[in-house]
């Protein structure tokens, strides 16, 4: 009767077009399409020895015939596909007793999560798919699997009923749980949850025998092993703080730098002092250098030795009075000033008398010259 029919399945996304079409050995001229997919079967297009004679009005403005002068083909395009077109239509040519079916899935008629989801530890996500379109689906039942790193690939229904009751703080779902609106959420994110989160969909039908339809929809989560305030921070912000450190860095190097400036100036202005004052009292005494002082200074004249007898304690008696020893203009006794050998009257005299005889004398009492104690003969 035909030599060609289109595939029973036919797929397509949101606002594309999709071409329906049949090939019969003979000419067809009175046919009619149906979509099966609603509770009563709604003619789509009904062809009459040619010529259209009804169409939806759905699909009035979407739905084309094609080849209409080739006699041995049956088809339409549709156009702007929509979720809602999601069914199964039917070709039926009543002379022929002749009826096709093909089913249209529009893949993108679910809401789901995106295809890669980012989260940090200990932060929540929520996975949520809209499958509710399926219901629109007359005669056809649906059977829903989840696939997630906890729980692996089990049926929903096993999920809410099972799974749920013996881990009941690693998921949460609403409740009622609806099996054609799936949402799960995760207070808690841990490093073990990161994997594909799967929510596969399978068609069958008891009165298309012939149906045998499944997709996938999954969500890759990613979770990041570090602090949230880490991974939230804006590129901006931390190239701002890498600018605000390596200024932080040439400041304390320049102000390390002008300390030690500071430091080596106070050091030569110090030495730059030092060497005027010694400049100036050069100049002033009118000496040529500082070894001049050295070698002006009279030599030092060094005083025998002293012998004082231990038979007789020493005494300290106080200074003879002015009416015995004569005080000099300068207050100090004469005998106590310096004569032209270095010594004074009083060690000039001791020191001849030791140098006339071999005795030695005896010493009743010292007297005080300034800071030196010199021998006094009682005679």
């Amino acid at each position: 009767m035909y030599f060609y029919r289109n595939l029973n399945k036919k797929q397509a996304l949101s606002q594309s077009a999709e071409v329906f079409e049949w090939h019969f050995e003979h000419n067809v001229s009175s046919f009619e399409i149906l979509f099966l997919t609603q509770k009563n079967p709604q003619t789509l297009i009904h062809v009459q020895e040619g010529k259209v004679t009804r169409e939806n009005t759905r699909f009035m403005h979407r739905i084309q015939l094609i080849n209409e002068n080739d006699s041995a083909t049956a088809g339409f395009n549709l156009t702007n596909i929509t979720a809602a077109d999601m069914g199964v239509f039917s070709l039926h040519v009543p002379e022929l007793m002749f009826s096709s079916k093909v089913i249209l899935i529009v893949t993108d008629f679910a809401l789901v999560p995106d295809p890669v989801v980012h989260r940090q530890v200990h932060e929540s996500v929520q996975f949520s798919w809209d499958l509710t379109a399926l219901r629109q689906l007359r005669d056809i039942n649906h059977d829903i699997l989840l696939t997630t790193p906890a729980t692996g690939r089990l049926r929903l229904d096993y999920y809410y009923t099972r799974w749920l009751r013996d881990n009941p703080r690693r998921h949460k779902v609403p409740q009622p749980p609806d099996h054609l609106h799936p949402t799960i959420t995760i207070d808690d994110v841990a490093v073990s949850d990161a994997g594909n989160y799967v929510i596969e969909v399978m068609l069958t039908s008891s009165v298309h025998l012939w149906l045998n339809s499944s997709w996938q929809f999954v969500t890759d989560l990613i979770v990041a092993d570090i602090p949230s305030q880490t991974s939230n921070t804006h590129p901006s912000a931390s190239a701002a703080v890498i600018v605000l450190g390596v200024l932080l860095g040439l400041s304390i190097s320049v102000i390390l730098v002008l300390i030690a400036i500071r430091r080596k100036l106070k050091n030569e202005i110090r030495s730059s002092n030092a060497r005027s004052s010694v400049g100036d009292m050069i100049n002033r005494f009118g000496i040529d250098s500082l070894d001049d002082v050295t070698r002006s200074r009279p030599p030092r004249v060094a005083l025998p030795p002293i012998t004082v007898p231990v038979s007789k304690p020493l005494r300290r008696v106080p200074t003879p009075s002015p009416s015995s020893s004569p005080p000099t203009p300068s207050g100090i006794p004469s005998r106590c000033l310096e004569t032209e050998n270095g010594r004074t009257a009083q060690e000039d005299r001791l020191y001849n008398q030791n140098e006339s005889t071999d005795d030695r004398y005896e010493v009743t009492d010292i007297e005080e010259c300034g800071d030196h104690y010199y021998p006094i003969n009682d005679e």
